[in-house]
């Protein structure tokens, strides 16, 4: 099972030894589209702009990213 197989089970918890959702399954419990924001995180737009375009509050533009930039994608420990 590939690691996008594992972002999409039922609990959206990424892989089994992950300890955080990944971000891809917040984004859809929050109606976000994922590659959508991240094409706007990569191109460095403002969490209100991005909010605006993305059709959701600030707060959750603000918490997404924070996410993203604290655990990546996928919280992932106990790799080798």
């Amino acid at each position: 099972m590939g690691m996008s197989e594992y972002r999409d089970q039922p609990d959206g918890h990424g892989p089994p030894w992950g300890w955080q959702s990944s971000l891809e399954y917040m984004a859809r419990e929050t109606g976000v589209d994922f590659n959508r924001f991240l094409e706007l995180v990569k191109d460095q737009v403002p969490d209100d702009r991005m909010a605006a375009i993305l059709g959701v509050s600030p707060r959750t533009v603000r918490s997404l990213r924070e996410h993203f930039a604290e655990f990546g994608l996928d919280s992932v420990q106990g790799q080798d």
